[in-house]
């Protein structure tokens, strides 16, 4: 049996004082990570991304950069994550019942149960290194 592919996105969305917006599920583990959602057919990346943004935080991006794409092939998994930098937003309503908490942080005062993804993704992003393919 082959396990379905899946492209996601996510975002990377900046305060007006560099601080990083994360999130936690109300479901699953309690971990922080970045904000998005899987692409519905026939949805282009940048309308996935500020779709789920809108959706789950309330966040209008103006504008969305496309940093880096990843792969999880991790428990047999073939997903792929395509993230973009979201550094200009306005605030709009949202109602998903899928995110638990969000929050603005400073990348030195993350969460203690912000996900190992998570922080390799901002690490990566805060030494402006090339990063690896591997979620």
């Amino acid at each position: 049996m082959f396990s379905p592919r899946t492209v996601g996105v996510r975002g990377l969305v900046l305060d007006d004082e560099g601080r990083v917006m994360l999130v936690r599920h109300s479901y699953g583990p309690d971990a922080w990570h970045f904000p998005g959602g899987g692409v519905k057919r026939r949805e282009r990346l940048d309308e996935a991304v500020r779709r789920e943004l809108r959706e789950e935080v309330g966040v209008d991006p103006n504008g969305a950069e496309l940093w880096h794409v990843f792969t999880n092939l991790d428990e047999g998994k073939s997903d792929h994550i395509v993230m973009f930098v979201v550094r200009e937003w306005r605030p709009v309503a949202a109602a998903s019942r899928e995110i638990g908490a969000k929050g603005f942080f400073r990348l030195d005062d993350l969460p203690a149960t912000t996900s190992a993804g998570t922080r390799r993704r901002l690490e990566e992003w805060a030494a402006r290194s090339a990063p690896g393919f591997a979620w």
